[in-house]
């Protein structure tokens, strides 16, 4: 199976899981979905309400999204708009990348 039905089949099957938003999909409102992790591409920003960074600047950029477009939270955040176009979305950068940890004052300041 090639990649891309690969992904149509996943996509059929995780759609599955999103029937707790049922409902909202005609105005969308109240659905509000944050992301913690990676960051974002700047590619995917057109659809996203609010994006901040909050690791400190002394190991390169400080943007959220500053992120290549393959590492995680651009994959996390490319799913929530292609199954809940409707919701707000907030990213907040809490890791560098996919290999490094998550910074837990980051985190909780990012949760706050």
């Amino acid at each position: 199976m090639d990649s891309a039905a690969s992904a149509d089949e996943w996509m059929r099957y995780f759609s599955s899981f999103r029937s707790p938003l049922n409902g909202y999909e005609a105005g969308g409102e109240g659905v509000r979905v944050a992301i913690l992790d990676t960051g974002i591409h700047q590619s995917l920003l057109e659809n996203v309400d609010a994006e901040q960074s909050f690791l400190d600047d002394s190991h390169g950029s400080n943007k959220a999204e500053d992120e290549p477009s393959s590492l995680h939270g651009s994959h996390i955040a490319s799913l929530v708009q292609g199954l809940a176009p409707w919701a707000s979305i907030y990213i907040a950068r809490v890791a560098r990348d996919e290999h490094t940890d998550i910074s837990p004052a980051a985190f909780a300041e990012a949760s706050e």
